[in-house]
């Protein structure tokens, strides 16, 4: 039960959070009022909406997912969109009318659910959801969460990402570091940094890093 609760309030706050979250304020005015739920608004001619297939890594399984990408030059505020307990019901009704308020809306399938492999759990789920955040930490580098663990420990994402522009606590003119706790992530972070040249031991087998396989 303490498990149950804990994955009932952790989406709860999920929604609340990453609804308030905006990594942008170029809404349209329009889109604030309820006439997208009510009409088709005439798309945008270059930059229309669309969806995007995911393959998400949580653990060594893989989930599965989409993005609904909103219609109109971004940058878009997100919703991550988190289904609850396996069933018939994934909310995509909810996920449509998002976007058409001007949110991206991503939306996957936790592990065991929906022909995501493993096993669907309480624990799991919260561990997913973590799986599919990247940490902004930009601003944040030698801080600490109020529990006294370190920023980019990933304790509530899969991977933390800080920056080194100029106006930034550490800069070295451009640039950025990327941090996670998953070794598949760590290393497919390895192959895009060095543009698939690695000292590593592993063989190349990713087909969609590569054109000559």
């Amino acid at each position: 039960m303490k498990i149950l609760h804990s994955f009932m309030l952790f989406c709860l706050v999920s929604i609340i959070l990453l609804t308030s979250c905006k990594s942008g304020n170029n809404i349209n005015p329009k889109k604030r009022s309820i006439e997208y739920i009510q009409n088709d608004l005439k798309p945008d001619e270059f930059f229309p909406a669309g969806q995007v297939e995911l393959q998400i890594q949580s653990g060594e399984l893989t989930m599965y997912g989409f993005a609904y990408t909103a219609d109109g030059k971004g940058p878009h505020p997100t919703v991550i969109l988190l289904h609850g307990l396996p069933g018939n019901e994934r909310s995509l009704d909810l996920a449509q009318n998002i976007r058409r308020a001007g949110y991206n809306v991503i939306y996957f399938n936790y592990r065991g659910t929906w022909g995501s492999k493993g096993t669907f759990g309480f624990q799991n789920a919260i561990d997913d959801a973590g799986a599919v955040v990247i940490e902004d930490a930009a601003h944040a580098l030698g801080a600490s969460y109020p529990d006294g663990r370190r920023i980019g420990c990933c304790a509530h994402s899969l991977m933390t990402i800080f920056s080194f522009h100029p106006v930034k606590s550490i800069a070295t003119g451009e640039g950025g570091m990327v941090v996670t706790n998953n070794a598949d992530v760590y290393r497919h972070l390895i192959r895009l940094r060095s543009h698939g040249i690695n000292k590593s031991d592993d063989k190349f087998l990713q087909k969609s890093l590569a054109f000559t396989n």
